[in-house]
């Protein structure tokens, strides 16, 4: 009876006599390979050699039908979150969609590229610079929006694309909980919206409570109470929120205004906040 070393001795054999025979830029030379793949360098036909041929990536789910071993980890954890969890945290960002969840990124992003929703031609997150200034005029560029700035999976790398944030920076804290960003829509959001040119590591300071990771005042003054490099961080408050409070101020105080007056103030106070000082 073969042992388990002799095998792996004898498999470890057949695959330097196909990785001699192999030439750049051609397919597998095991004997027997269908795979069709063309390799253009050595490490990416080793790791073939090894995820398909030696050590098998096979999925280890009792009674799984699917016996072939996969190209990559990230193409056995992509068939182990489909067919094997019933999580499903991928939620269509338009209220009025009334399709479940969905257990993967691509295909929340495919089901954004293919569905229309009401309202869709701009996105619906109220600080996201393309609210008012982007019009979608396809549904690739709608999708690779959200995919860029608003929707992140467990596992990806780096932290600033695989986790979501929410700001709660000011008054953030109490209107953009549920606006959910990726570092980089975050990244965009701290300098439009709260000046913050300098932004270095900053993001990767925020700390996880429930599904999101969560970026507070003291996330900021931890940094700069530590920070090396000598450069603090300054912020303001969110122009986005201090406009919105304004207009809600304008029309408890004076609601007989018309919205011509009441932008006019907005835009007296907006000037003035302007001067404000960063604390």
């Amino acid at each position: 009876m073969v042992t388990e070393q002799e095998l792996s001795d004898h498999l470890r054999t057949h695959s330097s006599s196909a990785l001699q025979l192999w030439l750049p830029s051609s397919t597998c030379t095991w004997p027997g390979c269908t795979s069709k793949a063309v390799f253009n360098n050595e490490s990416k036909y080793k790791e073939h050699l090894k995820n398909i041929h030696t050590k098998p990536l096979i999925c280890q789910e009792p009674k799984c039908m699917h016996k072939t071993p996969f190209r990559n980890k990230g193409d056995l954890n992509r068939h182990s979150t489909t067919a094997h969890k019933s999580a499903r945290p991928y939620k269509c960002p338009f209220n009025s969609c009334e399709s479940r969840p969905f257990s993967r990124k691509d295909k929340l992003i495919q089901h954004i590229r293919e569905t229309v929703h009401p309202g869709d031609d701009f996105c619906l997150f109220t600080h996201c610079k393309s609210t008012q200034t982007t019009s979608f005029t396809t549904r690739e560029g709608l999708a690779s929006h959200y995919l860029k700035l608003h929707c992140a999976a467990p596992g990806e790398q780096p932290y600033y694309t695989h986790r979501l944030f929410t700001c709660a920076l000011g008054l953030c804290s109490l209107t953009s909980a549920s606006e959910l960003w990726t570092g980089n829509g975050l990244n965009d959001h701290l300098k439009a919206h709260h000046g913050i040119a300098y932004w270095g590591s900053i993001i990767s300071k925020a700390t996880k409570e429930g599904d999101y990771y969560v970026l507070r005042p003291k996330h900021i003054e931890n940094y700069n109470a530590y920070s090396w490099v000598g450069k603090k961080i300054e912020w303001h408050e969110c122009t986005v929120c201090s406009q919105s409070q304004q207009v809600s101020t304008n029309n408890a105080m004076a609601p007989e205004m018309t919205t011509g007056q009441q932008y006019n103030n907005l835009g007296g106070a907006a000037s003035t906040y302007g001067n404000a000082a960063y604390y």
